[in-house]
């Protein structure tokens, strides 16, 4: 076999690898992203079913959403109508 040969097998190995790896993270990736939206749009209506009962100075057992779901939520441009709580490590 000559070397442009092999050189050519393995560009189209590599390729390949390479669309197969796309493949397998949109397959993955996609119900993620699905879940993730889901997950907002839930937090959105307990929002909504707590806007009598929202976190404040005043009421600390009330509602609130996470830093982490409120970034979350802001990367796919859903407004969560709730206060945001800064949790301080071990709560």
């Amino acid at each position: 076999m000559s070397y442009d040969k092999i050189i050519s097998i393995c560009q189209w190995l590599c390729i390949t690898l390479i669309v197969i790896q796309i493949l397998i993270l949109c397959i993955l990736l996609n119900p993620l992203e699905r879940k993730d939206k889901s997950d907002c749009q839930t937090l959105q209506e307990k929002a909504l079913t707590h806007k009598d009962f929202l976190y404040s100075n005043t009421e600390t057992q009330g509602f609130y959403i996470t830093e982490s779901q409120k970034e979350m939520c802001d990367f796919y441009n859903i407004s969560i109508d709730a206060p945001v709580k800064k949790l301080k490590y071990g709560e």
